[in-house]
Parts: C-alpha cells; structure tokens; sequence
C-alpha cells in the first residue's frame, strides 16, 4: 500500500515524494474479532506502543510525525460469530474514534486518522458456523463507507481476487489487494477525492408489457459500467437477485445496462416494496473467488487506464460493486434517494 502510495505522489510531485518516509507497523492478529482488535486489549495497545516509538525516531531524525491512517482487513470471524449489523457498525466506529484520539494525544497530530478497509467478500466459507446466504459484515462494511464523515473508506470488494483457501488471498492477490489501497489512499490524501465505491443511488420501477422493468442509477468513480463475464463467471443474472418482503425470491428474467451508469432489472412480478441484492445468489457453499462462491459482475472502467504489474502479468484495477442490499421503495420515476 505505502510503496503505491509513493510511486504515485512521485509521478505528481517528486520533490515531495523525496521529503515523505513511511513507518508501516503490523499490529493485527489473525482470526478474531473486532471486539479483540479494539481499545483496552493487546493489538490495540501496541499500536500505541509503535507510535510513541515512531515520535523518538522522528524526533531524533528532526521530522515531523503523524499517523494519517490504518489499513483494516477484517470481518470474518464477526460473520461467523453472527454478529449483526449494528454492533459490527458501533464497533467499527467506535475503533476509529479512539485511534483517532489516541493517535492525536500521542503525536500532537490535527490531521485526523483515516481508516482504509475492504469488504468481505467470504460469508459463505463461514457457512457451517453460520448458515445464511446474507453477507452482514459486508453490508455493514458498506453501510460505513456510505456513511457521511465516518473515515471508513472501502478501496474494493473482494470477491474478484483469487484465493489459496477460499478466505486467504495468494501472494499475488494480496500484492493487488494492496496496491487498490495504496491508490485510493492517494486518490483520498493527495488528490482529496470523496472516495466512494459503486453503489445504488436512485431507481424508477415501471411497465413493459406484461413484464416490470427495475431500472437503477449507480454511482461509479469511473463510468461506464460493464457486466464483466470474462473476469468473473457469471453465478446467474451478473450477481443480482429480488426477494419480497417475505423474503421469497422473484423471478428475474433479465439484467442488462441501460446507459453508462443504469442496469435494468426486468421481471415478471410488482417489485415495489421488495429488496435487490447484489452478490447473495448463490446456494451452493463454495470458496470465494472469481469462479466460485459469492460474486457479481458489476465494474466500472476504471482498469482502462489504471493498472499495475504483479510477476510479469498486468492487472487491470477497475472498481468492483460491492455486496448491497438496497430497498425498492419508489414506483414510477427515477428518484434520487441519495446523492452519496
């Protein structure tokens, strides 16, 4: 992530590039829970203990010191331990708020500290432990980075990387996970862009014949939209799915894109008041992955011009749709529910 970060801010400016050091500190620990990672145990306290050590160092060195943000890679132990929506969220806020203020008393920063995460993308390997299809630590990741001034900034699902063990990336997915965080990071602290990923912005339901047509507005940080088949196979209707307020699913008989940032749902029943989900299609419980497990085919084209070389193979990295949940409240016009 800092490595990206810096090959950026150099092409931008190198003068500064060449004044930036970064001290990068692994405090996490592996298979837990948010509760083990937050204020008042181990982990958290060495993330004191490394930024009082980081202050001797810049002090020594006469520089100044300040920690603009964390990289967060969790949420699979809390959807196997069904924790819900809520408490995932209150946790995560409340952890960013306290890093945030520790952080601050430590260094003597005003810059407040910025929390770059992803969202989880491996429910359905937690199956056994937790028998839903419904991904909560996702939507709750998402419900974060959606959320006005929460820092939670997401920098990609991950449904579109290739695991070892359908939970843990392979050394080369692990590199390109961290080089999208490396380049939202730029794109948040260099560029100050109000970075938010594809996500559901408005929606108008309306008549086609006997069928009923879904047609909703995306937010895309770098339009047109495509349906990406060759990327990701396609678990049926691109990862799109309608359930009633009973939960019962409704038939969808198409998806297709209707413009640069709309996808149309046609269907065969009244869809007002039901829910459309996005990556919760699947029955089988497979690993994740870009073939397997719980996915959609949802981009933009931002892999146009944006990409990066791992091993002698060039990655494209467009922006995936996250895992949402997104309720179909309005009839006959596309109304704008949120600008975000």
């Amino acid at each position: 992530m800092a490595g990206n970060f810096m090959r950026l801010l150099k092409k931008r400016d190198a003068g500064k590039a060449a004044r930036v050091r970064f001290l990068c500190s692994a405090d996490g620990v592996g298979g837990v829970s948010i509760g083990v990672l937050s204020k008042g145990n181990a982990p958290y306290q060495r993330i004191l203990d490394d930024l009082t050590a980081g202050r001797e160092l810049a002090n020594k060195g006469g520089k100044s010191f300040s920690m603009p943000c964390f990289l967060w890679t969790q949420g699979e132990t809390d959807q196997q331990d069904k924790k819900t929506r809520e408490w995932y969220k209150e946790k995560m806020r409340a952890l960013i708020q306290d890093i945030d203020a520790d952080a601050k008393a430590v260094t003597g920063q005003k810059n407040d500290v910025l929390c770059f995460g992803y969202q989880v993308s491996s429910h359905l390997n937690y199956f056994a432990q937790n028998p839903t299809d419904y991904p909560v630590i996702a939507v709750a990741q998402l419900d974060l980075a959606l959320e006005k001034d929460s820092r939670y900034i997401m920098a990609t699902p991950m449904y579109h990387f290739t695991y070892s063990d359908g939970v843990h990336l392979t050394a080369p997915m692990s590199r390109l996970y961290e080089e999208y965080a490396g380049y939202v990071m730029y794109k948040v602290m260099v560029e100050v862009v109000e970075w938010k990923p594809i996500h559901p912005v408005a929606h108008a339901i309306g008549r086609k014949g006997k069928d009923w047509t879904v047609d909703v507005k995306f937010f895309a940080p770098v339009p047109p939209l495509a349906l990406d088949t060759r990327t990701i196979l396609d678990p049926g209707n691109y990862g799109f799915s309608l359930v009633n307020s009973r939960e019962e699913p409704l038939e969808i008989k198409s998806v297709s894109l209707n413009g640069s940032n709309v996808v149309r749902i046609v269907t065969s029943s009244d869809p007002f008041g039901s829910r459309l989900r996005y990556g919760m299609t699947l029955k089988e419980k497979l690993p994740s992955g870009l073939r397997t497990g719980a996915r959609g085919c949802l981009r933009d084209s931002q892999g146009e011009k944006v990409k990066t070389r791992i091993q002698d193979v060039v990655y494209r990295m467009d922006n995936w749709c996250p895992f949402f949940d997104y309720p179909l409240e309005s009839r006959g016009r596309m109304n704008k529910t949120d600008s975000r």
